[in-house]
């Protein structure tokens, strides 16, 4: 074993003889001036004493752990190095002293490699220089470069100190901005100390090195040298430096953090037995209804005697309607009480509807001419019409609650900013990426996508100079331009516009762009190391080149990469496919301010060069964009509507023609008789009732002061085209059916025909206005309007039809008498030997051949089983519609917005900002009410700041990306005294001993001192927080100061009163949603800051036993317009069940209290709206404002399809349900046909080729359904279903109805 051990060691002696063990224990001592900075003398000697009473208090004060054991320990440094490391220390404070730890380790790290008395064991330096000038100890040579050998118990311990410390005002971690890392990946321990290390951070290269064994160096001698690793103790994050103040917390220190749960819990998808629960729920209901439905089937045919037979039906079976035996017997008893006073009821309709038709008949011009002087005066109204097109009126109620938070947004802090938006891609045929070769001596490239070839940034600086020189004329020889309306943080200091982009690296200067450092042989640096190094950090002053250029923009902030870039992947900037050019302007919250009228006029300046430059010049130069302003969407709203103007009038002009011409009678039609049966002129004037009740509607909401929208001139017509023109035809029918007795005139027939179909017609259009009234309960803007427009124009239309109309009708009838031409009524021709009533085809199809096919046995059963698994399936989708309104659907063709909405889900690195506000209440000076708000060292985890960095750190779940900007942190560090020099918070004294404000960049005022800030453990005394608040607020941030609170919260926080007396009002904390893609990520992120601003209002309540009022809210610019999304489910219920009572109750009493024809009126309609549901799942129709606008629409519409054939079967005194269902059919299925779905059908069709999508979409579409399911619900479904479980006759109107034949027939003398 001996001769092993001595074989082992053999080789280690030889190594050991090769290395030189080095005595000295320091590196450097004192510092020695060249041309470019002070750097450090060479010294291999043993440390000394410093003897400066100054720099030992500035070394105490940062460096305690060199005290341990002596108040003036022998050291590697002198008092200059001491204040040079003290000045260094400025930035990293404001940086890093958020988290004392944290802080207190990095300051270690440049303790031990400035003064440690064992220097030498852990450092060697690689290179010297000489020198000749004057030095503490005579030195002729300095320091070139030096190796540092780290433990990476220190090192890393170093590092999980520092990584999550945030820097709030950029809204990112410090590290982010201290580690350089550019375009080469996230930071770790070794990039760190890199780029600290670099020449461009250190007066000289220090090449870090972590190690647990010691490395060997060649050392600036030639030889070699073995370096033990330092492994100084660190401190945790979790832990404080100092024990009388508190340690980082949860926000900077996952380890101060409760354990981890999921902010977001996930959604639990409702299942019944493994079976999505909708889905089994209408499985459910189908078995059940087929089990149940066969059953009756097959008793009811085992039962019955003539299986094809419709005469010989038993009593009580399914599908049958009383028996003769049940018939007789209501003859003989007579009906109960409730269809006693229904019959009385009916009868006094129909008098007093007959009474009324003789009057509009006999009087018809008077009753025309009142009938205009009320529309008339009515229809005036509109004079005084708003038209709403400000989509936040349209869609958000004024006292919803992010309606009311924008109100209190714009009114406390301004409206958000304008934004003018480019995105810039470029052509890869043109633009090649290409591997560029980093800075010498490195032998490694960064592949650059072609977004990043000189020659293109060149284009696109272009393009942002021309853009930012445009100028509007305003008239009156004024113009506008940029700088008179954009944002300028910083002013009056600097009023440069907010333009952001990464030319703004080269604050927008293409010398500056072109500039690179050269040593005659290679590249040092050049433009793209300079992108590399700001994108890793956008608030150096300096970046990390050999450039030594700044990467604050022209405006003097930072561009954030991932708002100026798109299309990469994790932080590889360079590879960005898109650039991303945003010109940020001031927004006003007065509409008529005429600074807003000046940026609207540089908008439209702004929108013609781009489109000009998009037609001319981007091709050329190799360019792809895509753009947008702020009056952009608004814009071209307005231009859709007008390019679709004419597709709606040719769809109501269409509907028009059809209606006057449908309404003649066209046989024969080979006879000049034809011209005289020709309706077209009633056929006009019944158009003309609509329109007058449309106008009359229009101005007795304008008189109200409901403001006027699109969707009321676009869908408020169609409805009451639908519901007129259905009472039209069947009017008019029924009169041209009717055979006139001997001894009856013209008047009394009419005045008989309205005592008929007059309840029919009162019935559905008091079904409907109760409806649309009801439905106008809802907070939703656009479906209250509509609701109100569209009651009042329905009950319009209806009292037209019954006075105006009726009379019109009486003249027409006169005409046709005397033998005159339509239209041309002064032309009469002879009258023919004989004329005869023609039913007409429609009439007659349907009562000869459609109704007996329709309601034969096999026919019906097949009917009820197709129409249950349809409803069935759409019962299973109902919960799977999408929410919300893709924007591009109310764009018009080939608009330029289609393509900037597309790129924005692609190429946008970072969503809208999104703001907590906290409205006034709280004390900021008392220690206990910061803590509810604060983030920094002593802050609890629960506070506003920290339940929102929770958030951000699940970004997934709640679209939140960023830990929130909290100017309450900043401002601590910004009071923090300065070891040395100046601190952040100066003032000067003058004549009159008044403490004026020196900013961190005022080198002129003379006299300049920190502020004597007093501090309580870390924080500051109530009277000094209240004393420089303002002065912070107005600080423009510097190197020197980078704490300045002017550019980043100038806004957000509103003061009142001075010095000792400042009192903060309201302020908010501002981060960023992520990038927002479809409308559910909207609703969702909605729904979640909501949420999150309650959460935040419980705890500060909770926690703060003076805060019980305190008020938080979210905001970002678009949550206006998402809110609806939040309740519009259950407002599609609300209003559709509200709008089924109204059906139920009008129908009920309307019927004479027949509560059986209410639950099948009710039911049918029901299934009309649950086919559209099933309609908008299979055809991509989202629930939104206008889908729900259409489905009230189809209840409307739906009782004009149902409720005419309900009450004829209702009224019909024949014996059986399957004969009194094909009467109902019979006598209002080809008025029904003809009146509402030829109509539409005319209408509907132009529809398909409008502009604008969201008319293809949610008018053409749903449209199509309306007509389509109330056709076959109406004209298919409705009589099956009366045939088999109608409302049996009522007894007391067959019983009268006898009576009033067994007197006709003793009249007659025919009794016996």
């Amino acid at each position: 074993m001996k001769i092993t051990h001595t074989l082992l060691a053999a080789p280690i002696l030889v190594l050991l003889s090769l290395l030189v063990q080095v005595q000295a224990d320091c590196v450097w001592y004192g510092e020695c001036f060249n041309s470019d900075n002070n750097v450090n003398c060479l010294y291999e000697g043993p440390p000394l004493n410093m003897n400066n009473d100054t720099a030992l208090s500035i070394l105490k004060n940062y460096c305690p752990t060199l005290f341990d054991h002596s108040d003036d320990p022998p050291l590697c440094c002198d008092s200059h190095q001491v204040s040079t490391f003290a000045n260094n220390m400025g930035a990293p404070k404001q940086f890093l002293s958020r988290c004392p730890s944290c802080y207190q380790n990095f300051l270690d790290l440049f303790c031990y490699t400035t003064c440690y008395p064992n220097a030498s064991t852990f450092m060697t330096p690689l290179t010297n220089i000489s020198y000749t000038g004057p030095s503490p100890l005579n030195s002729t040579e300095s320091v070139g470069s030096v190796a540092v050998v780290l433990s990476s118990n220190f090192a890393n311990g170093l590092f999980e100190s520092c990584k999550d410390v945030q820097f709030p005002s950029n809204n990112q971690k410090a590290i982010d901005l201290l580690c350089g890392t550019g375009s080469d990946g996230v930071c770790t321990p070794q990039v760190w100390l890199d780029f600290l290390g670099h020449g461009s951070n250190s007066p000289f290269p220090m090449y870090y090195n972590i190690s647990d064994t010691p490395i060997v160096w060649q050392s600036y001698q030639k030889v070699n040298v073995s370096l033990t690793p330092l492994n100084e103790t660190s401190y945790l994050c979790s832990s404080s430096p100092d024990p009388s103040k508190p340690s980082c917390s949860c926000q900077d220190c996952a380890a101060m953090c409760p354990p981890h749960k999921d902010v977001v819990p996930h959604p639990v998808e409702w299942e019944i037995l493994s079976i999505e629960g909708m889905v089994f729920v209408a499985g459910s209901i189908l078995v059940g209804f087929v089990i149940l439905f066969g059953s009756c089937q097959i008793w009811y045919y085992v039962h019955k005697k003539d299986s094809f037979g419709l005469e010989h039906e038993v009593r009580t079976t399914l599908g049958n309607g009383s028996s003769s035996r049940s018939h007789a017997a209501s003859q003989s008893r007579g009906g109960n009480i409730l269809e006693k006073i229904g019959l009385k009821w009916e009868q006094m309709l129909e008098s007093a509807f007959s009474w009324w038709g003789r009057v509009a008949a006999r009087h018809p011009i008077k009753v025309i001419v009142i009938s205009f002087i009320i529309c008339g005066i009515l229809t005036f109204g509109i004079y005084f019409a708003k038209v709403t097109t400000d989509p936040v009126e349209l869609w958000s109620a004024p006292t919803s609650v992010t309606r009311s938070n924008k109100n209190y947004f714009d009114s406390t802090f301004n409206p958000f900013y304008r934004t003018e938006q480019l995105i810039i891609r470029f052509d890869p045929k043109k633009w090649k990426s290409s591997m560029h070769e980093d800075p010498y001596p490195a032998i490694t490239y960064t592949n650059i996508s072609g977004g990043f070839q000189l020659n293109f940034l060149k284009e696109l600086l272009y393009l942002q100079n021309n853009i930012s020189a445009l100028r509007a004329d305003m008239g009156n020889n004024e113009t506008v331009g940029l700088e008179d309306i954009c944002y300028q943080p910083l002013y009056p200091d600097n009023k440069n516009c907010v333009i952001n982009s990464v030319l703004q690296y080269f604050q927008n200067n293409e010398t500056t762009l072109e500039r690179k450092v050269t040593d005659f042989f290679n590249t040092l640096a050049d433009y793209v190391d300079h992108i590399k190094s700001c994108t890793g950090d956008p608030s150096q002053t300096i970046d990390s080149t050999k450039l030594a250029s700044s990467c604050l923009a022209e405006f003097g902030g930072p561009v954030s990469p991932w708002v100026a870039l798109g299309g990469y992947s994790g932080n590889n900037y360079l590879q960005a496919t898109a650039h991303v050019l945003t010109f940020t302007v001031n927004n006003y919250h007065n509409p008529d301010d005429p600074q807003l009228a000046k940026a609207k006029a540089w908008e439209k300046e702004y929108l013609t060069f781009v489109e000009r430059f998009v037609r001319e010049e981007a091709e050329e130069k190799g360019m792809m964009i895509a753009y947008s302003a702020e009056r952009s969407i608004e814009d071209e709203l307005a231009r859709a509507s007008k390019s679709d103007v004419a597709t709606i009038a040719i769809s109501y002009l269409a509907m028009f023609f059809y209606i006057a011409c449908a309404l003649g009678d066209w046989l024969p039609c080979c006879t000049p008789q034809v011209l005289v049966q020709q309706k077209f002129s009633l056929g006009m004037c019944g158009v003309l009732v609509v329109l007058l009740s449309v106008g009359s509607s229009i101005g007795i909401n304008s008189y109200m002061g409901f403001s006027l929208t699109l969707i009321i001139l676009e869908v408020v017509p169609f409805l009451v085209l639908a519901v007129g023109t259905d009472n039209i035809f069947i009017l008019v029918n029924a009169l041209g059916r009717d055979q006139r007795a001997v001894s009856e005139t013209r008047e009394e027939q009419i005045g008989r025909v309205l005592g008929k179909i007059g309840p029919s017609m009162l019935l559905t259009s008091l079904t409907e206005v109760c409806a649309f009234f009801l439905g106008g309960l809802t907070e939703m803007p656009a479906v209250k309007t509509f609701a109100f427009y569209s009651a009042f124009a329905v009950l319009f239309d209806f009292l037209l039809q019954i006075t105006c109309f009726v009379s019109i009708i009486s003249l027409d009838m006169k005409r046709s008498e005397q033998h005159r031409v339509d239209v041309a009524c002064c032309v009469k021709i002879t009258p023919p030997r004989y004329s005869e009533k023609s039913e007409g085809i429609l009439y007659a199809f349907f009562k000869n051949f459609y109704s007996v096919g329709l309601l034969t046995d096999w026919v019906r059963s097949l009917v009820i089983l197709v129409f249950g698994v349809w409803a069935c399936f759409c019962i299973a989708v109902v919960n799977k519609l999408d929410i919300g309104l893709d924007q591009t659907l109310s764009m018009p063709r080939g608009s330029y917005v289609i393509d900037y909405l597309s790129e924005i889900n692609t190429y946008l690195s970072t969503g809208a900002p999104l703001y907590f506000v906290v409205k006034p209440g709280l004390d900021y000076s008392v220690r206990q009410q910061q803590n509810m708000v604060c983030g920094s060292a002593g802050c609890p985890y629960d506070s506003l700041a920290g339940q929102i960095y929770q958030a951000a750190g699940q970004p997934n779940g709640t679209y939140i990306a960023h830990p929130a900007s909290a100017w309450i942190d900043d401002y601590f560090s910004w009071l923090a005294p300065a070891a040395s020099g100046l601190a952040c918070c100066r003032y000067a004294v003058d004549g009159n001993g008044t403490k004026t404000f020196c900013s961190s960049s005022d080198t002129t005022t003379p006299g300049c001192k920190s502020c004597n800030v007093s501090f309580d453990k870390g924080r500051p005394k109530p009277e000094d927080f209240k004393e420089y608040l303002d002065w912070y607020l107005h600080d423009n941030p510097t190197a020197a100061c980078s704490k300045g609170g002017h550019a980043a919260y100038g806004d957000a926080v509103k003061l009142s009163g001075l010095g000792s007396e400042t009192k903060v009002g309201a302020s908010y904390y501002m981060t960023y949603h992520t990038v927002l893609q479809k409308d559910a990520d909207y609703i969702n992120a909605l729904n979640f800051s909501l949420g999150l601003a309650k959460d935040m209002e419980r705890t500060i309540q909770h926690n703060c036993t003076q805060c019980h009022d305190i008020e938080v809210f979210p905001y970002s610019v678009w949550h206006v317009f998402y809110e609806q999304y939040l309740t519009v489910a259950t407002q599609t219920w609300q209003n559709l069940l509200i709008c089924m009572a109204a059906v139920f109750v009008v129908t009920f009493l309307l019927l004479g209290f027949d509560i059986w024809s209410a639950v099948i009126a009710v039911v049918t309609i029901s299934m009309i709206v649950n086919s559209m549901f099933g309609l908008m799942y299979l055809w991509d129709i989202s629930l939104n404002a206008v889908s729900l606008v259409n489905l009230v629409m189809t209840v409307g519409i739906s009782v004009e399809f149902c409720s005419h054939i309900i009450r004829s079967f209702a009224v019909s005194p024949l014996k059986t349900r399957v004969e009194r269902a094909r009467h109902a059919l019979s006598t209002m299925g080809s008025s029904v046909l003809n009146g509402i779905t030829f109509t539409k059908i005319v209408g509907i069709v132009v529809l398909a080729f409008a502009d604008s999508q969201i008319f293809v979409v949610f008018y053409f579409r749903m449209y199509v359904g309306i007509v389509s399911f109330g056709l076959l619900h109406g004209l298919v479904f409705l009589p099956v279903l009366l045939s088999f479980v109608g409302p049996p006759v009522n007894k007391e109107r067959l019983a009268h109805k006898d009576r009033e034949d067994r007197q006709q027939l003793i009249s007659n003398g025919d009794l016996f």
